[in-house]
C-alpha cells in the first residue's frame, strides 16, 4: 500500500512537476488519474501474474533438476554394473578357454603317448613276427627232413621185414613156398605159369578183402596200420583200383574225424604223389567212380596247391553229370571241400565254390546235397569267410546263392541265428546296391528267415 501511495504520488509529482503545491484538479485530471490506476492495477495484476509463473518455473527447475541427478545416478549404476558383468563375463570366458585348452593338451598328449606305445608295440609285434617266420621256417625245414628220415627208415624197415619174412620162409622146411620153388627148379616152364596164377588169385583175395572191411567194419581206423603196405601194393591194381581207393578213403575219412591226419603226414604225402602221378596219372583214369575216388583222397592229403587244384577242377567237371553228383555225395564229397572254402584257402576257395554252384543245379541229387550243407561246420567255415572279408563280388554272389537256398528250409534258421547270417545280409544289402543278382540273393534269403 505504501508502495502504491508513493507511486501515486512520484506520478502525481510528474504531472504536477512538483511544485510544492497540488494544483486544483479539474475534470480532465481526475480522469487521467483513474485511468493510470487502471494501468497501475493491471501492471500489478501482471507482476502477480509473472510471479507465479516464476514460481512455477522454478519448482519445475528444481524437479527437472532433481530428475536429472536421479537420471545420473541410474546411468552411474548402470554403467557400474557394465563393468562388473563385463569383468566377470570376461573372467569366466577366459577360464572356459584356459580349461578347454587344458583338456586339448592333456588329450593331445594322451594321444600322443597311446600312438607312440601302439608304434612300439607294432614294432614289437613286427619283430616278434620277423622271429616267429624265421623260427618256424627252421622248423619247416627240419620237419622236412625229418620226414624223409623217415620215409627213408620205413624203406628200410619194409626191406628188413621183407628179408626177414624172406629168412623164416627159408629157415622153415614146411613152408608151402619153399616147396613151390624147389618145384620150379626142375621143372622150369611150369616156374612161368605158376606164379602168375597164385599172384592173380591173391589180387582178388585181396580186392574183395579191401571191399568188405571198407564197407563192414566199424574198427577201421585201426586200418591205418596197413597203409604204407597198400600204397606200396597200387601199383600192382592197374585194372582195378576202385576197391583199394575206397578202402584208402574210408582210412582217410576216420583219420579226419578222430583229428589224426597230422600223425601220418608223410605217409599221406606219398599216398597223394603215388596217385596223382609224376605225369598226372590221375587224370588217365577211366572209370568215373575210380577218378572220384582219387581226387577225393588227393583233397585229403598235403600235396601242392596247384595238386590240390587240379583235383577240385577234376570233380568239378564229374559232378556236371547226374552220375558225378551221386558218386560225389555217396563218398561224403561236401564234408571234403567243405575245409577248403576258410579264408585261409584262399588260392582253394574259389575252386571249392564252383563246386557248390555246380551241385546247386536242379537235380535229383540237389536236396541230399542241401542236406549236406546244413551242419554246423559248414555254417561255421562261411561265417569265417565273411568276418575275414570277401574280396571279390562273385565269389560273394556264389555265397549268396548257396545261403539262399539252404535259407528256404526251415530246419537251418538255427544255424543262421546261430552265426549271425542275418545281420552279416543286411549289412551286405546296404552296402551291394548296384549288384542287382547279389541283392536279389540276400533279399531272398532275408525274407526266407523272416517268415
Amino acid at each position: 500500500m505504501a508502495t502504491l501511495n508513493g507511486n501515486k504520488k512520484y506520478v502525481q509529482g510528474t504531472i504536477y512537476g512538483f511544485r510544492g503545491e497540488r494544483p486544483p484538479l479539474s475534470q480532465g485530471q481526475g480522469i487521467c488519474e483513474a485511468k493510470l490506476q487502471e494501468v497501475y492495477d493491471e501492471l500489478t495484476e501482471i507482476k502477480d501474474h509473472l510471479k507465479r509463473e516464476s514460481t512455477a518455473l522454478s519448482a519445475k527447475s528444481r524437479e527437472i533438476e532433481f530428475r536429472e541427478e536421479r537420471l545420473r545416478l541410474r546411468e552411474e549404476k548402470i554403467l557400474e554394473l557394465e563393468e562388473k558383468l563385463d569383468s566377470v563375463v570376461t573372467e569366466e570366458t577366459d577360464e572356459k578357454i584356459n580349461c578347454i585348452e587344458r583338456e586339448y593338451e592333456e588329450r593331445l598328449n594322451r594321444l600322443k603317448g597311446g600312438n607312440e606305445e601302439a608304434k612300439k608295440d607294432n614294432k614289437r609285434l613286427r619283430e616278434s613276427m620277423n622271429l616267429l617266420g624265421k623260427e618256424n621256417e627252421g622248423l619247416r625245414r627240419q620237419v622236412g627232413i625229418l620226414e624223409k628220415e623217415l620215409e627213408k627208415t620205413q624203406k628200410k624197415c619194409l626191406s628188413l621185414e621183407g628179408r626177414v619174412s624172406n629168412f623164416e620162409r627159408l629157415k622153415n622146411p614146411s613152408n608151402p613156398l619153399k616147396d613151390i620153388k624147389l618145384k620150379s627148379q626142375n621143372d622150369k616152364p611150369s616156374n612161368k605159369i605158376k606164379p602168375k596164377l597164385v599172384q592173380f588169385k591173391g589180387k582178388q583175395l585181396i580186392l574183395q578183402l579191401l571191399d568188405w572191411t571198407s564197407e563192414h567194419s566199424k574198427d577201421i581206423d585201426e586200418c591205418v596200420r596197413v597203409l604204407p603196405e597198400l600204397i606200396d601194393l597200387l601199383p600192382e591194381f592197374e585194372d582195378s583200383k576202385v576197391s583199394p581207393f575206397k578202402f584208402i578213403y574210408a582210412i582217410l575219412q576216420s583219420l579226419q574225424a578222430n583229428h589224426q591226419r597230422s600223425q601220418h603226414t608223410a605217409t599221406l604225402r606219398r599216398l597223394g604223389e603215388q596217385i596223382y602221378g609224376p605225369r598226372h596219372q590221375m587224370a588217365s583214369y577211366s572209370d568215373t567212380e575210380c577218378l572220384m575216388l582219387s581226387a577225393l583222397i588227393i583233397l585229403h592229403t598235403p600235396l601242392p596247391v596247384d595238386q590240390l587244384a587240379h583235383a577240385l577242377e577234376t570233380i568239378r567237371n564229374q559232378v556236371k553229370n547226374e552220375v558225378g553228383r551221386g558218386l560225389f555225395l555217396k563218398y561224403a564229397g561236401p564234408l571234403a571241400i567243405t575245409p577248403f572254402l576258410r579264408p585261409t584257402n584262399k588260392a582253394l576257395q574259389n575252386k571249392s565254390l564252383d563246386i557248390h554252384i555246380q551241385m546247386c543245379v536242379e537235380s535229383t541229387f540237389l536236396d541230399n546235397f542241401l542236406d549236406s550243407l546244413s551242419n554246423d561246420l559248414w555254417f561255421r567255415t562261411v561265417s569265417l569267410t565273411f568276418k575275414d572279408g570277401l574280396e571279390a563280388d562273385r565269389t560273394a554272389e556264389k555265397l549268396s546263392v548257396l545261403l539262399q537256398k539252404l535259407s528256404k528250409d526251415r530246419k537251418n534258421k538255427k544255424y543262421f541265428d546261430a552265426f549271425g547270417f542275418m545281420k552279416v545280409a543286411e549289412n551286405m544289402l546296404k552296402s551291394c546296391a548296384d549288384q542287382g543278382f547279389l541283392a536279389l540273393n540276400l533279399r531272398s534269403t532275408i525274407n526266407n528267415l523272416s517268415s
